[in-house]
């Protein structure tokens, strides 16, 4: 089982590549796999679930707040390469569905909100140590 999380901030454009501001954006996650040729290496076979959230304020200069939060979960196949000394490389790829929601107001009480769904495919690249 891994744990899976992130947070950092995104770029906001308009259709002409105007930059309208950031948007925070934070991940949760986790993933669940099983390595049916050997103990935590080689063929690896699993599932991936993530939550994601993005919060903007201010959009553009005007008084426009949005966020958006959505749920991907799916299935993934990969190899992993774990060496004597502990170093690491795996390679994971699946597909997941995924399905988002988001909301905007503006400080005169006037809202939008619109959701979405899709099928889309994933690629994992990790490098690291194991114990």
């Amino acid at each position: 089982m891994a744990i899976i999380g992130g947070f950092g901030s995104v770029p906001i454009k308009d259709q002409y590549g105007n930059n309208l501001g950031h948007a925070s954006v934070w991940e949760f996650g986790t993933q669940l796999m099983w390595y049916p040729l050997a103990e935590f290496k080689k063929l690896g076979v699993g599932a991936e679930a993530i939550y994601l959230r993005a919060k903007v304020e201010n959009i553009g200069g005007f008084n426009i707040a949005g966020v958006a939060s959505g749920l991907a979960v799916g299935p993934l196949i990969g190899y992993k390469v774990l060496t004597e000394s502990g170093f690491t490389f795996v390679v994971q790829g699946g597909v997941s569905y995924m399905a988002v929601r988001g909301e905007t107001k503006d400080t005169q009480g006037l809202s939008s909100s619109q959701q979405q769904s899709a099928v889309l495919f994933n690629l994992n690249l990790n490098l690291g140590w194991t114990f």
